[in-house]
C-alpha cells in the first residue's frame, strides 16, 4: 500500500485579517460565552430585586382530595350511623388567588437594599463591556505575535538559506585548493547553528499558532495567513491627558469607588436595621373557589377577611427591635462589621489611586524607552540588511571572507528580530495602556 500524503490532506492557511480575529474571538471564544451568560444571569437577579421592591407577591395554589371509608370501628359514632357515614370518594377541590404582603415604607431599608442590587447589576453591565475591550485586545495581541514569529521565520530561513550556499561555495572552493578542510568544517557548523536557529524559530511559532487557535475557538493546527501588517506608530496622548481619561474611565478605580458606595449603603442599612423603626404594609386577599364532599355546589369565598367573602386589604403598621441575638446587644456587632467594611473600602479606594499612578507613569516610562530603542534598532536593522546583501552579492569573491559573512549574517538575523520584538513589545505596552485607562483605543492610534 502506498504511503499517503500527508501534504495532500493538510487543509490548506485560512486568510485572516485583523478584524476577522477580533470578530471570532468576540463571537466564538469560550470565555465571552460565559460572560455573556453571567451578564444574563445578574440580568435576573436585579430583575427579581427590583419586582421584589415594587411589585407584591401573587400565588395562584389548586388543591384536590379525595376520601374513601375502608372500615369503621366498632362503639363510635361512625358505626352505629352506618353506611350513611361512608365517605364515598367525592373529591374537594379549591382554587385560590393569593396577594401576599407589601411593605409600603420601611424607612428605606428596602429601597437601600434594592439599590445595592442595581449597583451590582451596573458593575455586571460594565464589566461585559470592559471584558469585550480586554477580548479586543486580546485578538489584537495574539495576532501580532503570530504575525511576529512568522516574520522571524522567514528572517531564519533565509539566514538558513544562505549559510547553506556558503557551505556549498566552500566545498568548490576546496576542490579547487582555495579553501582548507577547517573551511569545510567549519561553514558545516555554521550551517547546522542557522538551522537550529530556524527549527528553534519554528518552535516559538507553532506554540504561538496553538495560542491563536485556542483564543479564537479553532481546531488545533489550524493555520492562517496573515494579511494585516504590524505598523509601528508613536504614542500621541500625554501622560497627563492619560491620568484625566483614567480617573473618569479607569476600571480599577471604577471597581473601588463602587466597592466604596456598597459598603456605605450596607453600613446605612445596617444602622437601620437595629433602630425600632416602623413598618407600614398592606396583607391583600386571597380569593377561593371550591366545593366540599358529596358533590355539592361550588362555593366561592374568601380568606384572610374579617368574614368570608368580604374583599379587604389590612395596612398594618409593625416594629421589631434586636435586643440580643449573634449580633451582640442591639446587634452593635453587625453594625460595628458594617463601619470597618466601610473604612476599609475607603483604604482600598485610596491604595488603588496611588498605585494606578505609579502604574501610569511606569507604562509611560516603559513606552518612551522602547520609542528610543526602537528607532536604533530600526537604523541597526537597516544597516546590517545592507552590508549582508552587499556581502552575499560577492560572495564568489575570494575577497570576501566567510567568517565576515558569518558575522553578517548573524548580525542581519539578530537585528531583525531584535527590531520585530520591539515594535511588538511597544504595542503590547499600548494596548495595556488603553485598556488600563478604560479606552477603546488610544488617540492617533490604528488598532
Amino acid at each position: 500500500m502506498p504511503a499517503m500524503d500527508v501534504c495532500a490532506i493538510t487543509p490548506p492557511a485560512e486568510e485572516l485579517t485583523l478584524d476577522m480575529a477580533i470578530k471570532k474571538i468576540l463571537t466564538s471564544n469560550k470565555d465571552m460565552i460565559k460572560q455573556r451568560m453571567s451578564m444574563r444571569q445578574a440580568e435576573m437577579s436585579y430583575h427579581d430585586a427590583w419586582e421584589k421592591m415594587f411589585l407584591p407577591s401573587l400565588s395562584l395554589d389548586v388543591s384536590s382530595a379525595s376520601q374513601n371509608t375502608i372500615a369503621q370501628i366498632p362503639g363510635t359514632q361512625a358505626k352505629k350511623l352506618g353506611e350513611s357515614a361512608f365517605a364515598r370518594g367525592y373529591p374537594a377541590s379549591s382554587v385560590a388567588l393569593n396577594l401576599g404582603s407589601y411593605a409600603i415604607f420601611n424607612f428605606w431599608r428596602d429601597k437601600i437594599s434594592y439599590d445595592i442590587a442595581r449597583l451590582g447589576y451596573e458593575r455586571n453591565k460594565r464589566k461585559l463591556l470592559e471584558s469585550e475591550r480586554s477580548a479586543r485586545f486580546l485578538a489584537i495581541g495574539a495576532y501580532f505575535r503570530l504575525k511576529t514569529e512568522q516574520d522571524k521565520i522567514d528572517a531564519a530561513k533565509r539566514s538558513m538559506e544562505i549559510s547553506v550556499a556558503i557551505a556549498g561555495l566552500v566545498k568548490s572552493r576546496k576542490a579547487i585548493g582555495k579553501a582548507s578542510d577547517s573551511d569545510v568544517s567549519s561553514s558545516a557548523v555554521d550551517m547546522l547553528n542557522a538551522k537550529n536557529r530556524y527549527n528553534e524559530t519554528v518552535k516559538t511559532g507553532r506554540t504561538e499558532l496553538w495560542n491563536m487557535n485556542l483564543l479564537l475557538g479553532d481546531r488545533i493546527d489550524t493555520r492562517y495567513r496573515l494579511s494585516t501588517e504590524l505598523k509601528y506608530a508613536k504614542v500621541e496622548i500625554s501622560q497627563e491627558e492619560a491620568l484625566r481619561i483614567y480617573k473618569e474611565n479607569g476600571p480599577s478605580l471604577k471597581d473601588a469607588a463602587m466597592d466604596l458606595k456598597t459598603s456605605e449603603m450596607g453600613l446605612e442599612l445596617a444602622e437601620k436595621q437595629v433602630l425600632p423603626l416602623p413598618t407600614v404594609s398592606i396583607t391583600g386577599i386571597s380569593l377561593s373557589y371550591g366545593n366540599s364532599y358529596y358533590g355539592t355546589a361550588l362555593t366561592p369565598g374568601t380568606t384572610g377577611a374579617s368574614t368570608s367573602g368580604n374583599l379587604e386589604v389590612t395596612t398594618s403598621i409593625s416594629l421589631s427591635l434586636p435586643l440580643l441575638g449573634p449580633g451582640g446587644i442591639f446587634n452593635r456587632r453587625v453594625v460595628e462589621q458594617a463601619r470597618i467594611s466601610r473604612d476599609m473600602s475607603e483604604l482600598s479606594f485610596q491604595q488603588t489611586a496611588d498605585r494606578d499612578l505609579v502604574r501610569l507613569y511606569s507604562i509611560f516610562e516603559q513606552i518612551k524607552q522602547e520609542e528610543m530603542s526602537i528607532e536604533n534598532l530600526k537604523e541597526a536593522y537597516e544597516n546590517s540588511s545592507t552590508l549582508l546583501d552587499g556581502l552575499f552579492a560577492s560572495m564568489s569573491s575570494t575577497i570576501v571572507s566567510r567568517l565576515e559573512l558569518r558575522d553578517a549574517i548573524g548580525q542581519a538575523r539578530e537585528m531583525e528580530f531584535s527590531f520585530r520584538s520591539s515594535v511588538l513589545s511597544h504595542l503590547t505596552n499600548k494596548l495595556g495602556l488603553a485598556e488600563f485607562i478604560g479606552v477603546d483605543r488610544l488617540p492617533g492610534d490604528i488598532y
